[in-house]
């Protein structure tokens, strides 16, 4: 994760149930840290059949620049989704 463009990384567990995030800032203070001193808990997260337009306000909202998981009730990892590609998408969605 140093070594490259990401800047989180989503702790799952075997059942791929989201326990938290590992932010490239935390990694970095401190690179022989493991996963679960540094890793943030309990993140947002949204279901698959949220629209675009709430996913967008909930981040607009509570001031989230970065990314938010996409998760089944039960917590299990789908997907990551960037406000950036939110934007991008609605914008170009808009003008079409």
């Amino acid at each position: 994760m140093i070594g490259d463009d990401r800047e989180i990384s989503v702790v799952v567990n075997e059942a791929r149930i989201v326990l938290g995030v590992l932010r490239k800032k935390a990694l970095a203070a401190d690179a022989s840290a493991t996963a679960e001193q540094v890793m943030h808990d309990g993140p947002s997260t949204f279901r698959p059949n949220q629209s675009l337009e709430e996913m967008l306000q909930f981040m607009r909202d509570r001031d989230l620049k970065g990314h938010s998981l996409i998760t089944t009730p039960g917590g299990r990892l789908l997907g990551i989704i960037s406000r950036n590609d939110l934007e991008a998408t609605l914008a170009h969605d808009s003008s079409s």
